[in-house]
């Protein structure tokens, strides 16, 4: 069975309003790539910026040819709860631990998951089941020294912020109002 291991991270700047998402992929037999943009809509929270970076990375990695049908994918990001919700609405999704890693915890309760992370998790479960794939997940502690894994996440984590500081920089349009005397 061929395997892919994909690593995501997201930067979010609730002030400005501003939020973008970075992966890294390694599949079997290919080249690693990396993907990165800002993302376009409003985010309330991290964690939501966090998902839409691993849905983002795994739908890059699809579109770029980089998943064959029937592949291990494995999905790992430093936000324990994006991976909670992924375990949650993916159906089929597994936790496969690492020494380095801390346990994701499923998430019970509705509160939260309506919207973005169900959004996210649906473009997931839409490519998974489409591709006849086999999706697992593991944290990566974040901001870590090392190399492997660590030092993945930290470069994922420095594409994502490149795009916020980008965005933040961009001047803000304020509509103008047309109000009739």
């Amino acid at each position: 069975m061929s395997r892919a291991t994909i690593i995501s991270d997201a930067s979010f700047d609730h002030r400005a309003s501003v939020a973008a998402w970075a992966g890294w992929v390694r599949a079997d037999g290919r080249s690693a790539r990396m993907f990165s943009a800002p993302i376009k809509r409003k985010l309330a929270t991290s964690s939501h910026a966090e998902i839409c970076a691993i849905a983002n990375t795994l739908a890059a990695a699809n579109a770029a040819g980089l998943i064959d049908d029937g592949m291990e994918v494995m999905l790992q990001s430093d936000c324990t709860v994006a991976l909670g919700w992924v375990l949650k609405l993916v159906p089929g999704v597994t936790e496969r631990r690492h020494a380095d890693s801390v346990a994701i915890t499923k998430v019970r309760k509705q509160k939260g998951m309506i919207g973005v992370p169900t959004e996210a998790a649906a473009v997931i479960a839409k490519i998974a089941a489409a591709r006849g794939l086999i999706i697992t997940v593991r944290h990566v502690r974040g901001h870590k020294a090392g190399d492997g894994r660590q030092y993945v996440n930290r470069l994922v984590d420095k594409a994502a912020r490149k795009h916020v500081r980008t965005e933040r920089a961009k001047p803000k349009i304020n509509p103008v109002s047309t109000t009739e005397s």
